[in-house]
């Protein structure tokens, strides 16, 4: 269910994990900072603040950049902070529309 096509499901599923007690559901969030929606990725961050306390959000999103870049511009655009746009602007002429639109998003 936590990769179900609704993201109210795959939310649903992420917070029944975390209610039930999951033991690996520090790795499942993690995992989830990766969603593409917003409201996902924020609960992951929710779930980990109390899994193990700190998490460098900012390092986790520059590593998975060049893989990932659309759900790695979009939480360093929810998480980093103005150093941030040297990275995000050098997709402003990516060919691929979505990079380019969450490069839009974050950096506003």
């Amino acid at each position: 269910m936590l990769q179900d096509k609704f993201p109210v499901t795959r939310k649903w599923a992420l917070q029944y994990l975390h209610n039930a007690g999951t033991r690996d559901i520090r790795e499942i969030a993690i995992k989830m900072l990766l969603d593409r929606n917003a409201s996902i990725r924020t609960s992951a961050r929710e779930i980990l603040q109390e899994n193990g306390g700190s998490f460098d959000y900012r390092s986790f999103y520059i590593t998975i950049l060049k893989n990932n870049p659309v759900t790695a511009i979009a939480g360093l655009g929810e998480t980093g902070d103005i150093a941030d746009t040297q990275h995000i602007e050098s997709y402003l002429d990516d060919h691929r529309i979505a990079v380019v639109r969450a490069a839009l998003v974050s950096l506003m």
